[in-house]
């Protein structure tokens, strides 16, 4: 997850609207380019459909920015927090997800700021969990439709 990708996509630095405003469109765009040439899509396909992948990315980035501002507003509505205990489970999990040692994780993750990544993640996580005990799920069954 957190080891850069090997290949950069066929625009990397050259499209426009590659700046700070933009930089979460240009990382969705990036993600996407570097997923479908893993996949062995020819970098001149991508290429021919990067105005198509930056619009998909921007949309992308619309809804989580969305998702995220609902989440955090959960969150402060119901009080919900987590522990140092919970950053720390979250930081071994990463650490094994990824094959490294915790303490290279950690130092990695302070000198690339990507603690408030992680603590976001973990309280995206226990709001969602929170949704889900809270939620009333109940089963209905369809009315039987017969042929015409």
């Amino acid at each position: 997850m957190w080891k850069p990708s090997t290949m950069p996509p066929p625009w990397k630095n050259t499209m426009p609207g590659d700046d700070d405003d933009n930089e979460d469109d240009l990382h969705n765009t990036n993600g996407i380019a570097n997923d479908n040439m893993n996949r062995g899509v020819p970098r001149e396909l991508i290429e021919s459909k990067k105005d198509e992948i930056l619009a998909n990315a921007r949309t992308s980035a619309t809804n989580r920015v969305r998702a995220a501002f609902l989440l955090n507003r959960i969150a402060e509505e119901e009080k919900i927090t987590f522990t140092r205990e919970e950053l720390a489970n979250r930081l071994m999990f990463l650490a094994q997800q990824n094959n490294t040692e915790p303490e290279k994780f950690i130092k990695w993750a302070k000198e690339n700021n990507r603690f408030p990544e992680i603590q976001q993640e973990l309280l995206t996580s226990k709001v969602l969990d929170f949704i889900e005990a809270a939620a009333n799920v109940s089963e209905t069954t369809a009315p039987a439709v017969t042929p015409a």
